[in-house]
């Protein structure tokens, strides 16, 4: 499920490691935390130097000090799904603590080389839009999950999350083999490399954001955002850049980076961008020159 690579640049002392422990009784919750954090699969609180995600019947204890083990407590019955989203919130956590920090979103190069970000909530049109650009020849490194790593001065994005997650009217749209190799909520899993074989890249720094917002137009356009305004979106998919307090400062220092470095773009997203094979690459493409 993720793109998974060794990094020269983490020191063996600074690595964390993190562990599963079955319990008949799971860490107790605290009775008045600090604050909490709403997730779109569970319930994160903060209280005494420590983050408890609650997802079912799992928890994910997190430091907020320094600590080289991240403890995640299954009960006996915890089901798979409960368990691949802790593991999944578990190795976010430890990458941030490598200096490496998630964002949900989208990601491709254009054929002179230009990288896009496409920025938004499950259902905003990621995979739509990655898997048109894809055909038309655009390089991409993932539909929804990324990194944001920096390598000297510079801000590269690599990928997280490996297969794309398409709907059936995004299949049939695009007509692909609607054969699943793995589910995903109400969306198919596919292993991009099977649909675009040559299109796979790495890394790349990206020059765009775009944030993506279904509309029922016949035709799609593009608004150019302000800085100010991309930061609030970048902060609005980034809630762990406030929250995990233990690496919030280099997060926060990331994405007012990212939104430093790029210029941004709300993509008001029309019919055409699933009705017409090339319609999402000819209007981005605009974008090579600015």
């Amino acid at each position: 499920m993720h793109w998974l690579a060794s990094v020269a640049t983490v020191e063996p002392q600074s690595a964390t490691t993190v562990a599963f422990h079955t319990r008949q009784v799971l860490p107790a919750l605290p009775l008045k935390p600090a604050s909490h954090l709403k997730l779109a699969q569970g319930t994160a609180y903060l209280a005494d130097q420590k983050i408890y995600l609650v997802i079912d019947d799992a928890t994910l204890v997190l430091e907020t000090v320094p600590a080289a083990t991240l403890h995640v407590s299954l009960s006996t019955d915890t089901d798979a799904e409960a368990i691949g989203l802790l593991f999944t919130q578990a190795l976010q956590a430890a990458l941030r603590r490598a200096d490496m920090f998630e964002l949900h979103a989208a990601a491709v190069a254009s054929p002179a080389g230009t990288g896009l970000l496409f920025i938004g909530d499950s259902g905003s049109g990621k995979s739509t839009l990655t898997v048109r650009l894809a055909g038309q020849g655009w390089r991409y490194l993932t539909d929804d999950s990324l990194l944001l790593r920096q390598h000297e001065t510079q801000l590269f994005v690599t990928p997280l999350r490996r297969v794309f997650a398409l709907s059936p009217q995004t299949l049939n749209a695009c007509g692909l083999d609607s054969r699943p190799s793995q589910p995903a909520e109400d969306k198919l899993a596919l292993e991009p490399a099977a649909l675009f074989p040559a299109g796979h890249i790495a890394q790349f720094e990206p020059r765009h954001l775009v944030f993506p917002r279904l509309t029922q137009q016949p035709h799609s356009s593009l608004t150019p955002l302000t800085q100010a305004n991309a930061m609030m979106r970048l902060l609005y998919h980034s809630p762990w850049a406030c929250f995990d307090t233990l690496t919030s400062r280099a997060h926060l220092a990331r994405l007012t980076q990212l939104a430093q470095t790029t210029r941004a773009w709300e993509l008001n997203a029309g019919r055409d961008l699933l009705e017409t094979p090339d319609a999402a690459a000819s209007l981005l493409a605009t974008l090579d020159a600015q």
